[in-house]
């Protein structure tokens, strides 16, 4: 039986939630009387009621508001709503059929939800058109590569549920970057440059031409060879022969190709002469036929340079579509900060649950499709773009509410001793939407184990509820233990709710994942935290690897049912 308060609240929480946070007295009266008609006797009462509890709602923050209705009425979330068709805008220059994208991921770190959301953009126009989709490894800087991060990337493309049509490695094209190469050579719109390092830096940055751009094509050719079998490391590199008075440094003779003695993890020591980043896309795009690049702003100044590079070896330039890097608040995702954390030890390994990588979302509980949806949210602007945690909680607690199986756990427990408790047998649903799934068997006599923070301000004389179960009034309490007397089993209006387990109960560890890092990126050394409690019975059944709802406390996935406890981890509340 639902009280008229809780009726109310319900009602004003639900219809605030739906118009930005204010919620309408006379909308809230009509669902109240559409569900309790007898309320009409004393409409006026009714009306004080409703007015007062839409004022204490109106006051609230949106977060604080959802998370009080999904406590009293969790199936406002799941009930009939349809999903909102979220689309993209279309692509410029797109054909049906035609249209061919890449995924370039780097095989030197783990791939986070900035990459993920990259990656969805690239799946979602290939689906809408047709298209070709190839997962290439952008693998041409051997001192970086690993291999174990290419096997490792293409494990969490798949799990995002990722489709792609070929995949193919950059490096296994080295003899096609060389025949380039030597054209734009051939062309005079390259040459060998022999400067050490700071003073190509200082000619560079000066608009100065170097001694070397006036050599002759044969001169450049003898040069070419020798990088591949005189020249160290560091002594010679390629430069693209371009304009030294452009306002876009980039342009400024850029290096193509330089030495690089160190073992490639695929090609080992097959290769020492290797292209850098801009020449290795710009060829690759275009011989892998790439009709549209989508990518961060970051590169914007990059495409003006691999747009000059395929028009001089007379290759086809694609759309390039850019929007701004995609930042995740609390949470880094460069390597450099990345590797920085773990030589400080804030964090042990790239799947840390604190962290935005793909390893340690999927591990946390997040599902890939939270993941989709933040893409389609997100969407592909110019706009400084910053998420947050409970942006994507948002996202993925929709999934979850719909698929979590539900459970008690108390956390921080108290001891709770009920003198005159009636013996009950109270049978709980596994989930409140789905009774098909089952539910649980929970008897209960007069020990219970309660949360300590929801009893540890209550006095003697306070009466509360065991949710589900009976009231109870407190006649006195210590560190250890409250006692109290059977208080009845009708639900009282305004009483709090507490939630409990039995003493046949499972101990339970629960990591809790913080906010890596402070607004000024610093890290929060106490960012990870682990809370003790009980958990019912039944939850020996959970397997590891499943998620579930903890009630009152949070979605949860568990990592391991040992003999002697449960251990899990909470993904968001």
């Amino acid at each position: 039986m639902v009280s008229n308060k809780d009726l109310i609240l319900k009602h004003a929480l639900a219809n605030a939630l739906t118009h930005e946070g204010k919620a309408n007295e006379g909308a809230v009266l009509g669902k109240v009387l559409a569900e309790n008609p007898g309320l009409k006797k004393d409409i006026e009462n009714l009306r004080k009621e409703i007015k007062k509890v839409v004022s204490e709602v109106t006051k609230l923050k949106s977060v604080a508001q959802e998370k009080k209705l999904r406590e009293i009425w969790p199936e406002f979330f799941t009930q009939g709503k349809k999903e909102e068709t979220r689309e993209l805008p279309e692509l410029k220059n797109a054909v049906k059929g035609k249209v061919v994208l890449r995924l370039p991921p780097e095989p030197n770190g783990f791939i986070h939800i900035g990459n993920a959301i990259s990656f969805f953009f690239n799946y979602y126009y290939a689906q809408k058109y047709n298209g070709k989709l190839i997962l290439r490894f952008e693998d041409t800087n051997p001192e970086a590569e690993e291999l174990e991060f290419y096997t490792a990337i293409k494990e969490d493309i798949d799990w995002l549920g990722i489709k792609y049509d070929e995949m193919k490695n950059n490096s296994d094209d080295m003899e096609t970057f060389y025949s380039a190469a030597e054209k734009l050579v051939k062309k005079g719109a390259a040459y060998i440059c022999t400067c050490d390092v700071e003073t190509m830096r200082k000619n560079r940055f000066g608009g100065k031409a170097c001694v070397h751009r006036e050599y002759d094509c044969k001169e450049n050719l003898d040069l070419w060879e020798h990088m591949f079998n005189e020249f160290k490391e560091g002594q010679a590199v390629l430069r693209l022969k371009s304009d030294l008075s452009s306002e876009n440094t980039v342009m400024r003779d850029p290096t193509l190709f330089r030495i690089v003695e160190h073992a490639h993890p695929i090609q080992k020591n097959k290769y020492r002469v290797w292209p850098l980043y801009d020449f290795a896309n710009a060829v690759e795009d275009a011989i892998c036929g790439v009709t549209h690049v989508l990518r961060s702003a970051e590169f914007m100044q990059r495409d003006e340079l691999q747009n000059k590079i395929r028009e001089l070896l007379e290759y086809k330039n694609p759309e390039i579509i850019s929007y701004s890097r995609i930042n995740f608040a609390g949470s880094p995702t460069s390597k450099r900060k990345l590797l920085d954390l773990m030589n400080r030890k804030i964090i042990s390994s790239w799947d840390d649950p604190r962290l935005v990588t793909i390893r340690a979302l999927r591990g946390r509980g997040f599902l890939p499709e939270a993941i989709y949806k933040m893409a389609l949210n997100v969407r592909m602007t110019l706009s400084s773009t910053t998420i947050d945690w409970d942006m994507l909680a948002a996202e993925n607690r929709k999934l979850l509410d719909k698929n979590a199986n539900r459970y008690f756990f108390v956390p921080d427990p108290i001891k709770v001793e009920v003198k005159n408790a009636p013996t009950r047998v109270i049978f709980v649903k596994l989930h409140p939407n789905f009774p098909e799934r089952g539910e649980r068997k929970q008897k209960v006599l007069g020990t219970f184990f309660v949360p300590r923070e929801d009893v540890e301000k209550m006095a003697s004389g306070d009466v509360f509820r065991f949710k589900d179960a009976y009231n109870v009034k407190i006649d006195a309490k210590d560190s250890a233990v409250v006692r109290a007397t059977f208080s009845g089993k009708d639900v009282i209006e305004n009483t709090p709710k507490i939630q409990w387990v039995t003493p046949t109960n499972i101990p339970a560890e629960i990591r809790i994942p913080g906010v890596l890092l402070d607004k000024d990126e610093n890290p929060l050394l106490d960012s990870m935290k682990v809370v003790k409690g009980f958990c019912e019975e039944d939850c020996k059944n959970i397997k590891p690897g499943e998620a579930v709802q903890f009630e009152r406390f949070g979605f949860v996935k568990i990592e391991k049912i040992g003999a002697e406890k449960i251990e899990g981890i909470l993904t968001h509340k």
